[in-house]
């Protein structure tokens, strides 16, 4: 894997690429908002992450593949991908392809006048963001480009204002359709979501997962992943590395930690912590 970068967009106008950042932008939180179109195929993304930031990438048009870890993602006209903050992710080595799309970066380190928000309305939009667990959002129609178009052109007009309201409601249009994905899920499914929250500082085996849920192995796992939308080894690691994360900050050695949510070694921990967070437990608890 390419060395991984912390991505920092710069402001770009041009004809096929207009990327504003919070210079141009003026709306405490949002760092930037992109929107690109191409006529023919361009590099792919190197693996990077965006330090403490939410990205959207909605697209408009055409179909485009990511990649967070050894999972890919395909995403077409109306999808959302979304990566989480500081988690690594790329195009792998699939170029940008005819097509185009909009991105956002959302950063939530941003306390004060976040989206011209009230502290409250800030704490609960954080709130719903967290809950969120999918990399690929569908939307059934293209009311979120519609509603992204409309917002890029509040923004290149410098209606901060206004453009930050249609923020809001884009991010909460975008929610809505992640819950989506959630209420389609099956009983034998959501048994297994359940026995993952229940023994989360387990050692949690795949088979057991596929054998609770009456599925052979690679039939489970794809299912799994067209209702929740990542794989489970994923989605298991995620929810390990959330509760990592407050062992740590309460003071649990890395060591301690690992053995407490079933990892066989604190260097396999250590490499797994790292993997989605750019940071090893000590760096994180610095």
């Amino acid at each position: 894997m390419d060395h991984p970068v912390k991505w920092q967009d710069s402001y770009v106008a041009s004809k096929h690429i207009t990327i504003l950042t919070g210079e141009q932008l003026k709306i405490p939180g949002v760092r930037v908002f992109g929107k690109q179109h191409m006529t023919s195929a361009v590099s792919p993304l190197s693996t990077h992450y965006h330090e403490n930031a939410y990205e959207f990438v909605l697209v408009s048009e055409g179909s485009f593949t990511f990649t967070v870890g050894d999972e890919t993602y395909d995403v077409s006209g109306g999808d959302v991908f979304l990566s989480f903050p500081n988690e690594l992710h790329s195009t792998a080595q699939s170029p940008l392809s005819l097509g185009g799309f909009f991105w956002i970066q959302l950063d939530i380190s941003v306390m004060d006048n976040f989206l011209f928000l009230s502290e409250e309305a800030r704490g609960h939009l954080i709130e719903a963001l967290s809950s969120m667990t999918a990399h690929v959002i569908k939307a059934e129609n293209s009311a979120l480009v519609s509603l992204c178009k409309k917002t890029f052109k509040l923004a290149l007009e410098n209606e901060a204002y206004a453009a930050a309201s249609h923020f809001v409601y884009l991010i909460y249009a975008i929610l809505e359709a992640s819950k989506k994905i959630s209420s389609v899920r099956t009983e034998d499914i959501q048994q297994v979501i359940n026995y993952i929250h229940d023994h989360v500082t387990h050692d949690i085996s795949l088979y057991d997962l596929a054998h609770l849920s009456n599925l052979s192995l690679s039939h489970f796992k794809q299912k799994f992943k067209k209702q929740i939308g990542v794989s489970p080894r994923n989605y298991i690691n995620i929810q390990k590395i959330e509760l990592a994360k407050k062992l740590l900050k309460e003071g649990k050695s890395k060591t301690e930690t690992a053995m407490l949510l079933g990892f066989n070694t604190s260097s396999y921990f250590s490499s797994v912590f790292k993997k989605y967070t750019t940071k090893t437990p000590s760096e994180y608890t610095k």
